[in-house]
């Protein structure tokens, strides 16, 4: 059994190997199965509330700095007050929460997001800044996109979208890119539901940019390395990336 093969090895000192984040590789999301509601439901809310307070706390976490900073240098790239910023899937504002402690710009923020979350993002910062379900026609200054990509059916289209915008700056986030193709796959790990997921091919994702006339301008790869060992080694992310692109 698995949690007597467990125990020993807890007992023995070896750690339980760490559950594997993705499994499978398909060609597109409806050839995946998924079960639960995903970030659809009350655990996604709770969770972007716990992100929120971390934000908040006294030092900020490390990953929160490094997160947020190609955000910041966005921001102050801007040269304006106040600074016009839609966070597309920005949860209950734990961005926003981040980047006024780590700049003394002045913001016009906005955050869309799924219902449930804006609807709890406005109690929270009670008009402080604006929450809707819609992305809109005004172009701001920095349009942020954060970790959230990987969960559009139609990716390229959202992508498209986006550079729609005519923001001056786009920062995508903790990007799930990869140098191989583009590939679906199981997410397993969110709230006891198991949901597609894409890792984007890099390549794409600038060609589209270049079409809509913006220009790579920066690229980094976060910290963190992700263990895909289940996965062929040329399919590998490794670490996810930050792109800021400018137009």
């Amino acid at each position: 059994m698995k949690w007597a093969r467990a125990l020993v090895q807890r007992l023995r000192g070896t750690p339980s190997p760490a559950a594997p984040i993705w499994s499978g590789v398909f060609a597109t999301f409806r050839d995946i199965p998924s079960t639960g509601s995903g970030f659809a439901g009350n655990d996604a809310v709770e969770a972007a509330e716990r992100l929120l307070h971390e934000m908040q706390a006294e030092p900020m976490p490390s990953d929160a700095l490094l997160e947020h900073q190609l955000l910041a240098i966005a921001v102050r790239l801007a040269d304006k007050s106040p600074v016009h910023v839609v966070d597309f899937g920005g949860g209950v504002g734990q961005s926003y929460a981040a980047l006024r402690r780590l700049t003394g710009v002045a913001l016009r923020y906005e955050v869309v997001d799924l219902p449930p979350l804006v609807t709890r993002g406005a109690e929270v910062w009670k008009g402080e800044i604006a929450f809707r379900s819609d992305i809109g026609n005004e172009p701001p200054d920095v349009l942020f996109v954060k970790s959230v990509m990987q969960y559009f059916e139609d990716y390229g289209a959202m992508l498209d979208r986006l550079f729609a915008t005519g923001a001056r700056r786009i920062v995508f986030e903790k990007f799930s890119g990869v140098t191989s193709r583009t590939y679906a796959t199981v997410q397993l790990n969110v709230y006891d539901s198991q949901i597609p997921y894409w890792f984007i091919a890099l390549d794409e994702v600038i060609e589209r940019a270049q079409r809509a006339g913006y220009a790579l301008t920066l690229r980094r790869r976060t910290e963190r390395v992700y263990d895909q060992a289940n996965f062929p080694p040329e399919l590998r992310m490794g670490q996810t990336s930050s792109l800021l692109f400018e137009c």
